[in-house]
């Protein structure tokens, strides 16, 4: 259906003119790691699509705590909740890595979804996907203890965000507490359990996951 270059997937679905439009109506823009990409409560004026690097998702608390709500790999749109949500953005983002982000007009997607209804669906089964992994991370929450939590977590980066046993983690000891509903004392006792137990090799933010039968068990037990 298409010959040119897309800077977002465009699944087989859009027109020549379609991606003329999103390529016209879009910006390629650097973040560093830590810079916020936008706040909660502000106008939605773009959809952004994950180019490189780490996004998180969150909701900002009182007493500098905040709840991480998602994180988003390089192939992952960014605001897809926002998109349909009144006008303002409901959560805030911000790079945890260094990432390049495609900033789409928010007007011309939406016109594009009006027009193409295939395109439409495809965008709304990935928002549903996100929907859907949300839900199910906030059961696991509920009636999981914190070994299962952090257990899931590492397994999730590993698998899912750096397909790889050996990482760094890309997240402070308060901001993986905040994400698994814990205390930061909590997080570094249970971490420490995890390496004197040889399930995990840590050095301050660098971990190797040693044991990957265990750490199923421990979050499929909770």
């Amino acid at each position: 259906m298409e010959n040119s270059k897309c800077l977002i997937p465009a699944y087989g679905l859009l027109t020549e003119q379609q991606i003329a439009l999103i390529n016209q109506s879009s910006n390629i823009i650097h973040h560093k790691p830590g810079e916020i990409i936008f706040m909660s409560g502000r106008p939605v004026s773009h959809l952004i699509f994950v180019q490189s690097g780490l996004v998180k998702l969150f909701k900002p608390l009182e007493e500098k705590h905040e709840v991480i709500l998602d994180m988003l790999t390089p192939g992952n749109f960014v605001g897809l909740t926002a998109l349909f949500y009144e006008d303002l953005y409901p959560y805030s983002a911000n790079a945890v890595e260094s990432s390049e982000l495609v900033f789409i007009n928010v007007q011309a997607i939406r016109k594009i979804m009006t027009e193409n209804g295939a395109y439409s669906v495809k965008i709304m089964t990935l928002l549903s996907s996100r929907v859907m992994y949300l839900i199910e991370k906030m059961m696991a929450i509920s009636r999981k203890q914190v070994t299962g939590r952090l257990a899931e977590l590492l397994l999730h980066l590993s698998r899912n965000i750096y397909c790889s046993d050996t990482f760094t983690l890309p997240f402070s000891r308060q901001e993986i507490a905040d994400m698994v509903q814990t205390t930061k004392e909590t997080i570094s006792r249970t971490l420490t359990e995890f390496k004197n137990d040889k399930i995990i090799e840590l050095e301050d933010r660098k971990v190797t996951l040693k044991s990957i039968e265990l750490l199923d068990i421990l979050n499929k037990i909770g």
